[in-house]
């Protein structure tokens, strides 16, 4: 059903940028807002919005954002590797992204074979999906969702590659 007046959006999701910009700063540790801006077609004010999604996750290390000789970046202070487990006061949205961020940590140390390309002819069984649930200490994730959540961490990875190239 089409809501009057609404757009329908192009593109990834909220969740998906922000998991992207959490791979760039884990993986790249700064980046420049406006090769950022215009790959995700996204305005200054809205990445800053993201970027502040993502501070209120993490505890230990600090995101900043500096202007060099008229470029604009955003970089990190120390490690970003431990999410804070907290009930966050905002809603669900953040509990959301972290869980996908734990669940990418987990596969990425665990399971690296999920980063790589995939080959269509093999799906993954549920069963292993139900295995990543348990060693990620998610045991009431219902097998949609995991898929759903695993969907959107090969969506964001698949844009820090592109990214990265």
């Amino acid at each position: 059903m089409e809501i009057p007046g609404r757009r329908k959006k192009d593109g990834p999701s909220k969740t998906v940028m922000e998991l992207f910009l959490y791979f760039l700063l884990y993986r790249e540790e700064a980046f420049l807002c406006e090769n950022v801006m215009e790959m995700l077609h996204v305005s200054e004010r809205t990445l800053f919005r993201y970027v502040s999604d993502i501070r209120e996750i993490f505890s230990e290390s600090e995101i900043h954002h500096s202007g060099r000789e008229g470029r604009s970046e955003f970089c990190t202070e120390g490690l970003i590797d431990s999410v804070e487990l907290s009930i966050f006061p905002r809603g669900s949205h953040l509990n959301h992204l972290t869980r996908l961020i734990r669940l990418s940590q987990l596969l990425e140390e665990k399971e690296p074979w999920f980063f790589e390309e995939e080959d269509d002819d093999e799906p993954v069984a549920a069963a292993h999906y139900k295995e990543l649930a348990e060693k990620a200490r998610m045991r009431k994730y219902t097998l949609r969702t995991m898929q759903r959540d695993l969907r959107e961490i090969k969506e964001a990875s698949g844009l820090y590659d592109g990214y990265s190239s």
